[in-house]
């Protein structure tokens, strides 16, 4: 039986059951996931070309003889390398920042041959510079051209090819996945369906499913070379991108005209503890606060359940909002619930709660997985009987043995941590229950359409009165200096430090500081105080722990990747330095740093820029100095990245695609969105019928809901 795109992985040649369960810890668990994983580049393949023909990421396979080498010693006690060879055409550096293995290179002598491989660090004027790379050696002593001859300027240099790079995943290498993906095209050859409709595919002349993937993945092909292909800017990415995006626009569609048959009671009586509340409050509510909980109370109001998002920046109030609004249904005899991803954040939220509802004569029950059980069943009664007005709490609070007395509003915090299926889960709990979402990341108009074209969004950009402003400055690493002593003086005043790495360890690939290499200078330096370690490789329960920890004051220095909890309030936290800032983009970046000055107290964030930084980078940090407006910094990052700079281009907050950036395929997304709204309009008006070829459709269970 020929294998389908819905194929088990382990169906394939090569791999089983052992490798099968490795690739589905990155998603890769069918035919379809495993040739969905794209090359995350091409590079040119050249041998001998002339040095004006060659560019810096170009894959280099050459021999050359060696002429010696240098070292010199670097921070921390470690050594740099350097190898010189030479052939022919050029003069080469090979720098090792960490030898490969204690002996292996100390086996060349003078006007050995060896083979060199490796990607073109730098090219100058005398030389090619070339990072680890691979090293081959040869029996026979002799120089080069003695060997092969050299190239004149009239013969024809040798053709550069590309090859796919993959994103290595395990111990599987580029060269592995490759030859995995090209035995699954091979059995699926000619039943790859289309899934996109006919007016689509002719109106923009788009390539098939299949070719793309033949095309992208480099196989089965007469000349590898495709326009566009290694800026992933080709029609063949074009179109994955497109498809991800029509569909995703398509089930927007839907959901907001399935939103529009949900019918409620309205909640019409006017709230008596809202004025009270707003007495016991130390400060006045902002204009942005008080506009968004008139629209809130007005979409309660009405006979149509409520799909609201609040977007509001880091500090500007939106878990109050939501307090506030709550009262509303509260006073018309409904519960409300309120959902966080981790019980950090979720255990924020209940002493929060209580501090807001307990003096209005209103009890707060909390669920979470950690609960001892005489504690949970209390909560769960609570919640049961209708006592519980507000109920906090993690997952927890959409198990089955869940009950609400009456649910009439169910939020969402950092609502894109959950999976619909989680967020339907809570919203279910009530028959009639208003949802409302709330996400910390600005996110600039265009993309807020696109991305939650089914919800109605609320904006809150003013910050509340005594948020003290937090003194961003950008160094050098010749001025990091200055970063210590301010991050000491913060210290000796009691206060704590978040320093944030791109990597936990030391990459050969990558010249970053990491965790790793920079942490025993840092516990020197720092010498009396508690360092703690925070990143991705801890397992979820540790992690939470570390903030807990760090929370509580038992750790003044919390070194971390960038896995540090949004929403988290430490409010003695007063300073942020973030290593090579030029990684992340501004959205990013602004959410790191919103990490500190969540107090009464000054707030300073360095951004340490690394040795080598595009100008993009600089403007980058220019902005962050200048600016703490979020929505600001998010259409000056939409702009920024139009200049090309990948960097840091996942913002914490917005869906995941596969293929599409969010940021860079504007023009796309404007399509697709046009598309789709058409799509959904015709199939409703019948002047089309629905292909059940067509793959996406079957996955797509609202269709017989809005008939």
């Amino acid at each position: 039986m020929p294998a389908q795109l819905d194929t088990h992985i382990q169906y394939l040649k090569g791999v089983g059951p052992k490798l099968a369960s490795l690739l589905a810890l990155r998603g890769i668990k069918d035919y379809q996931s495993l040739i969905d994983y794209l090359p995350r580049k091409y590079i040119r393949v050249v041998q001998d070309l002339h040095k004006e023909e060659l560019f810096p990421g170009d894959l280099i396979e050459t021999q050359a003889y060696f002429v010696g080498k240098n070292s010199r010693r670097i921070s921390n006690g470690r050594t740099i390398t350097t190898f010189s060879f030479k052939n022919s055409n050029f003069n080469f550096k090979a720098v090792f920042f960490k030898l490969p293995f204690r002996g292996f290179l100390s086996q060349l002598e003078p006007a050995q041959t060896v083979t060199l491989k490796s990607k073109i660090k730098k090219i100058s004027l005398h030389s090619i510079e070339l990072h680890h790379p691979e090293i081959q050696f040869f029996s026979e002593q002799a120089e080069l051209e003695e060997q092969k001859p050299t190239t004149s300027e009239n013969q024809k240099v040798d053709k550069a090819d590309l090859m796919a790079i993959y994103p290595e995943i395990y111990n599987l290498s580029s060269d592995k996945i490759s030859k995995m993906i090209s035995g699954a095209l091979k059995e699926l050859e000619n039943s790859i369906p289309e899934t996109l409709p006919d007016f689509v595919m002719n109106q923009y002349k788009l390539p098939g499913l299949e070719a793309c993937y033949r095309h992208l993945h480099l196989k089965d092909l007469p000349e590898n070379p495709v326009k566009g292909l290694q800026t992933n800017n080709s029609i063949f990415h074009k179109r994955l991108k497109y498809e991800e995006l029509f569909w995703f626009q398509v089930r927007i569609f839907l959901q907001k005209k399935l939103n529009t048959k949900k019918k409620v009671t309205p909640l019409l009586r006017a709230s008596k503890r809202i004025p009270a509340a707003l007495e016991n409050l130390p400060f006045q509510l902002t204009q942005d606060q008080q506009n968004v909980i008139q629209e809130i109370i007005d979409d309660f109001k009405k006979p149509l359940a409520m799909h609201r998002l609040i977007q509001g920046d880091v500090g500007s109030g939106k878990t109050l909002v939501a307090f506030v609004s709550a009262l509303h249904v509260i006073d018309n005899g409904g519960q409300t619930a309120l959902m966080a991803p981790t019980e950090i954040l979720a255990e924020q939220h209940y002493k929060k709660a209580k501090e807001f509802f307990e003096p209005l004569g209103l009890t707060v029950a909390f669920l979470s997985g950690s609960q001892k059980k005489p504690e949970y069943d209390k909560n769960l009664a609570l919640i049961y009987s209708g006592k519980a007005a507000f109920a906090v709490g993690t997952h927890a609070l959409f198990q089955k043995n869940v009950f609400f007395n009456c649910l009439k509003l169910a939020i969402i915090d950092e609502q894109h941590r959950f999976g619909v299926k989680q967020r339907e889960a809570l919203h279910s709990k009530g028959k009639e229950a208003h949802f409302l979402v709330m996400t910390a990341t600005p996110i600039p108009r265009t993309l807020s359409m696109t991305l939650y074209g089914d919800l109605d969004i609320s904006i809150i950009r003013e910050k509340p009165p005594g948020r003290m402003p937090i003194l961003t400055k950008a160094l050098f690493q010749k001025e990091k200096k200055r970063a210590f002593e301010t991050a000491l003086e913060e210290l000796q005043k009691g206060h704590q430090i978040y320093w944030i790495f791109p990597l936990i360890e030391e990459s050969e690939k990558l010249e970053l500081k990491s965790i790793e290499t920079e942490s025993p200078e840092i516990i020197k330096f720092f010498k009396g105080f508690n360092v703690g370690i925070l990143h991705g490789k801890l397992k979820a329960v540790d992690k939470e722990k570390i903030m807990l920890d760090f929370r509580d004051k038992k750790y003044d220095i919390l070194l971390s990747t960038t896995v540090v909890e949004v929403g988290v309030d430490v409010p003695n936290a007063t300073t942020m330095i973030i290593e090579h800032a030029e990684r992340f983009g501004l959205s990013q970046l602004h959410q790191l740093r919103g990490r500190v000055g969540r107090g009464t107290l000054e707030g300073f964030c360095f951004l340490m820029l690394g040795k080598e930084v595009s100008q993009v980078s600089i403007q980058r940090s220019q902005i962050m100095e200048k600016s703490d407006d979020g929505f600001y910094l998010a259409e000056e990052d939409l702009k920024l990245r139009g200049a090309g700079d990948l960097y840091g281009t996942k913002q914490s907050g917005l869906p995941e695609f596969k293929f599409v950036n969010l940021i860079e395929d504007q023009k796309i997304i404007e399509f697709a969105r046009k598309d789709a709204e058409k799509f959904v309009s015709l199939v409703q008006s019948k002047r089309i019928k629905l292909n059940q070829e067509l793959e996406p459709i079957k996955k797509i269970k609202m269709w017989s809901l809005i008939g």
